[in-house]
């Protein structure tokens, strides 16, 4: 995610409203919902919101301001601290992450400026 949607957070949310009017030829297909009688198909809005929580509730992590790479922590310390800081109930957040980490290519090709020219 920091990789990709780099500051300022105006360019992921951006990313996020442009993919959700993304016709389904513009979807992976497991980020698409199927048309019911009431709703024309359309991207998962949930998947994407879950995406959106974990960017935000790892977001200090993620853009840490001395720049770090995501290697290990230097001490124990270190990581508490780290996870002290983490918003969220941490059970939901790594569901929610453990869910993302396994659609990371769907959502990367969803969000990404070249799914507007599929």
């Amino acid at each position: 995610l920091a990789q990709a949607f780099p500051p300022p957070d105006k360019n992921f949310t951006s990313a996020v409203e442009m993919a959700l009017g993304r016709p389904e030829m513009q979807c992976p297909p497991e980020l698409w919902v199927e048309r019911t009688e009431d709703r024309p198909g359309h991207p998962d809005e949930q998947k994407l919101s879950m995406l959106t929580a974990v960017r935000q509730g790892l977001h200090g992590y993620l853009y840490r301001a001395d720049g770090s790479d995501f290697g290990p922590f230097d001490t124990l310390p270190d990581a508490v601290d780290c996870l002290a800081d983490i918003q969220g109930d941490m059970a939901v957040l790594t569901a929610s992450l453990h869910e993302c980490a396994e659609l990371h290519l769907a959502f990367s090709e969803l969000l990404s400026d070249e799914a507007e020219g599929n």
